[in-house]
């Protein structure tokens, strides 16, 4: 019996959080930005915590990418497990299409609107998982890896 009520309560904080990030996420974009400023780092670990192949959804990944194009400070202080998470997600077969093009999406504002300083660490890791996105059965995905794959080798051209 305490096993169930653990579960269910594990289930229904899992669809609060998601709830909660995709409701915050259409919010935000209507918000002025020095609101989203001052509260980007207390909106970020929910929403890092979010990403996970079982409870991700687009409107936290959209919500990641305007906190790289708008708040970037926020993103770069745990770049790593952002990184870690989008990759993830990009090639987990049990992530919806839709998904898995916003994570590599995600992956390509990294490359191209964080800094140089910031991002050149993670090159290995995300160009090793993107070129097995590359192999994906769904061609959209496959194209939106291509460009991002050119974006991330760009990154030691471009300093």
């Amino acid at each position: 019996k305490q096993w169930y009520q653990r579960r269910v309560r594990a289930l229904l904080s899992e669809e609060v959080s998601t709830s909660l990030v995709g409701g915050v996420g259409t919010i935000l974009q209507t918000l002025p930005q020095s609101l989203i400023s001052s509260h980007g780092a207390t909106l970020y670990p929910v929403i890092l915590n979010n990403l996970q192949p079982g409870t991700a959804d687009s409107a936290s990944i959209h919500l990641i990418q305007y906190l790289i194009a708008n708040i970037p400070g926020v993103v770069v202080m745990e770049l790593d497990s952002l990184v870690a998470r989008l990759c993830e997600l990009c090639t987990a077969r049990a992530v919806s299409v839709k998904c898995r093009v916003e994570a590599v999406r995600a992956l390509q504002h990294c490359a191209t609107q964080l800094h140089y300083t910031h991002t050149h660490l993670q090159r290995e890791v995300v160009v090793k998982k993107l070129r097995k996105v590359l192999g994906d059965r769904k061609r959209v995905v496959r194209e939106v890896a291509a460009e991002t794959l050119q974006s991330w080798l760009m990154l030691a051209v471009n300093r």
